[in-house]
């Protein structure tokens, strides 16, 4: 099926437009010179470390992290290792309430709409390329004013999801309360009263609820067998996985199973 691009012109226009992109190596000791932009300058650091200047700052960055330049401001690099970057000159307000300095999300959401901004700006000819640039300015706006959000969030929110980011990408593997503590570099009783007084529960509890949410969609969604579904998920065994699933809803993930498909052949 073939759509005209025309069909997309209701797309919301996004206040940020995107001039340039583009991707850039340079060994150890090669410095970027100084220089000024009209446009703001948004550089991700993919791989090694920089010195970003930014006016009379000078800040350390590392892979994941971004710097975001005003126009007009004078910047530039010191490479005190080889370092790759993203780069993408976005036309918007000068005065435009997002941060400078920038910490992606463990999914590296920004990593992503970079690598994509590049990649559409290296096609030629293509009559959907201003559509997916429009799209990618208005998911970039929408991620650097999520950021700036979660900046102001306290640091105590702050830590506790990325507690809850951790479980999401880890609740397949034997996960310890006391494990996440020494990785946020806390301790396990902090972490407890952390989440009691964020979230009313314990983070054993929210790595549970995790745990299930996907153990039910496998049940719901697949014919794996009970024992696979538990491996996938984190449980000790299939007989853990059911005693929670009573607990949970009362039935057993049979039952739940044979409901689900049983309302699903009468939609």
């Amino acid at each position: 099926m073939h759509i005209s691009p025309r069909f997309f012109h209701k797309t919301p226009q996004s206040p940020v437009q995107i001039v340039r992109a583009g991707a850039y190596f340079a060994p150890k000791g090669k410095d970027y010179p100084l220089h000024t932009n009209e446009f703001w300058e948004l550089h991700y650091y993919r791989a090694g470390n920089v010195k970003s200047i930014v006016g009379s700052k000078r800040i350390e960055v590392h892979p994941g992290m971004a710097v975001l330049v005003p126009p007009g401001v004078i910047h530039g690099e010191e490479a005190l290792t080889a370092y790759a970057n993203y780069y993408v000159l976005i036309n918007m307000p000068d005065d435009a309430p997002i941060p400078r300095v920038i910490y992606d999300d463990p999914g590296q959401s920004l990593l992503c709409v970079c690598a994509a901004c590049v990649r559409e700006l290296r096609l030629h000819s293509d009559p959907y390329q201003p559509v997916m640039l429009q799209a990618l300015a208005l998911q970039l706006t929408i991620l650097l004013t999520r950021i700036q959000h979660n900046n102001s969030l306290s640091s105590a929110e702050r830590l506790v999801r990325s507690i809850e980011q951790y479980f999401e990408e880890n609740f397949a593997s034997s996960v310890t309360v006391e494990h996440v503590a020494r990785e946020m570099n806390v301790s396990a009783s902090y972490l407890r009263k952390l989440f009691k007084s964020h979230r009313g529960e314990t983070p054993k509890d929210c790595l549970q609820r995790i745990r299930l949410r996907h153990a039910l969609a496998w049940l719901c969604t697949s014919d794996l067998t009970l024992e696979a579904i538990a491996d996938a998920c984190g449980y000790d065994s299939a007989s853990h996985l059911s005693r929670h699933v009573r607990q949970a809803l009362g039935k057993s993930p049979g039952h739940v199973r044979k409901q689900h498909r049983g309302d699903s052949s009468k939609a």
